[in-house]
């Protein structure tokens, strides 16, 4: 896992010198990039919902979709290091306790129109079908609460600036998306010989939704969490006297020493850049995720609005 995790940067830093060459040229070419695409995303929507009629399930559907555009849109222009208090720009208001609270409010509104969307499914399934699968919106629902400890663990680790606290939230994220995949497949299974129009649109929206899913599962499980693991042992390297941890008992001793702090003092750290950079060394890492995040992450929202306004 580490040796792919390596040999994946490595390629993406190649290939990034083998484009352009300056660093500093790579890093502000992303970011303008991506702040295209962001003034395409907020266009794209805003057109769609003045030019078609929504009732007030669509409507809120929509206004989930927009919510997550219009963050990731602010956040593609201020990128946030929230554990290391690391800022793209010199900004006074929106610093890495404003970015990281917005990303809250977007990453529940993305996981509410994901579980709403679902339920619906079911739903449309049991009303032109006589398949019966309510017994699976128990397991949909739990997605919810396991994305609430996810965006707590994300907070934990921004004001303890304790990595593991980011292992924990990524891993979450892995478990509500492979909770997706498997439903997805289960039902594919149930709905595959069935003619109507409506269930073989569900069909066509999971024969697309399960790739890509399945490719952000694998991405967090190979990149993302790798990732937050280097950077604990990296941590781990810095410290004067640290705690070597091969067992249990020696986590939960390092946990605690790490965890005492004065959390006035390390909230009040979140609410100002500790570092200004755009350099590629400082964001190498996360111009992958972050491109996905803010590119087929958004398109993925509207995509699911889109859906189910043909079909509810």
């Amino acid at each position: 896992m580490s040796i792919l995790y390596d040999q994946y940067f490595n390629l993406t830093e190649l290939f990034c010198l083998y484009l352009l060459m300056e660093n500093k040229n790579i890093v502000l070419g992303w970011w303008t990039f991506l702040i295209v695409v962001s003034v395409f995303n907020i266009a794209f929507i805003g057109n769609y919902y003045f030019t078609h009629s929504l009732n007030n399930k669509q409507t809120f559907v929509f206004a989930l979709a927009f919510i997550f555009a219009i963050v990731c849109a602010i956040r593609t222009i201020y990128p946030t290091k929230y554990t290391e208090k690391t800022c793209f720009l010199n900004t006074k208001f929106f610093t890495p306790f404003t970015i990281r609270s917005l990303a809250t409010i977007a990453e529940l509104a993305y996981i509410t129109l994901c579980v709403y969307v679902f339920i619906h499914i079911i739903e449309l399934i049991h009303q032109y079908s006589n398949k019966e699968i309510g017994y699976l919106k128990p397991y949909v629902y739990a997605v919810i609460p396991i994305i609430i400890l996810a965006e707590i663990f994300s907070w934990s680790g921004s004001i303890t600036e304790y990595q593991p606290w980011n292992i924990i939230e990524e891993v979450m994220w892995l478990v509500a998306t492979l909770i997706f995949i498997v439903l997805s497949l289960y039902i594919l299974s149930i709905i595959k010989n069935i003619k109507s129009q409506k269930i073989k649109s569900v069909y066509r929206l999971f024969t697309i939704a399960i790739p890509i899913a399945t490719l952000f599962a694998l991405f967090l499980a190979i990149v993302d969490i790798p990732m937050y693991v280097n950077r604990w042992k990296k941590d781990k390297k810095l410290e004067i006297n640290p705690i070597e941890i091969k067992t249990i008992k020696d986590f939960v001793l390092d946990f605690k020493e790490k965890h005492k702090l004065d959390y006035n003092k390390k909230i009040n750290d979140l609410q100002q850049c500790r570092k200004i950079d755009q350099s590629f060394n400082e964001w190498k890492q996360e111009i992958p995720w972050l491109t996905g995040y803010f590119t087929i992450g958004v398109w993925s929202s509207f995509a699911i609005a889109i859906w189910y306004k043909n079909n509810s």
